[in-house]
């Protein structure tokens, strides 16, 4: 009976896994707060996929913003809601959409501008 006892105790318990932080874009503070947060979920391969949405996200918001206040609220707006792990999909469904043909692309543009 015991036994029975600590095994639904046990069951209730779940695996102690919390769900992901979802990013708050509310206002800079509970951005930053949850930015982090959401980050030091992460191992280090997914780490550098999620800076490097985070940069995309930021090149793509300073393109459209008209000052530094939009420039924020935007990034902000654009990644409210989301969980680190959502965007680290994000990055590795368009990594996969470009694929080596992207790369090779981007090269050949290279040699070009280089005149090579």
């Amino acid at each position: 009976m015991k036994a029975l006892a600590l095994m639904l105790l046990l069951a209730a318990c779940g695996t102690g896994q919390a769900a992901p932080t979802v990013i708050d874009g509310s206002s800079a503070e509970a951005f930053k707060i949850s930015v982090a947060a959401a980050r030091s979920e992460l191992g280090p391969r997914d780490r550098i996929k999620f800076e490097a949405a985070l940069t995309a996200v930021r090149g793509k918001q300073f393109a459209a913003a008209g000052d530094r206040t939009q420039y924020n609220r935007r990034i902000r707006e654009a990644l409210d809601g989301q969980t680190a792990p959502q965007i680290v999909a994000g990055v590795d469904r368009w990594t996969k959409r470009a694929g080596t043909d992207a790369a090779d692309a981007v090269f050949e543009a290279k040699r070009q501008v280089q005149g090579r």
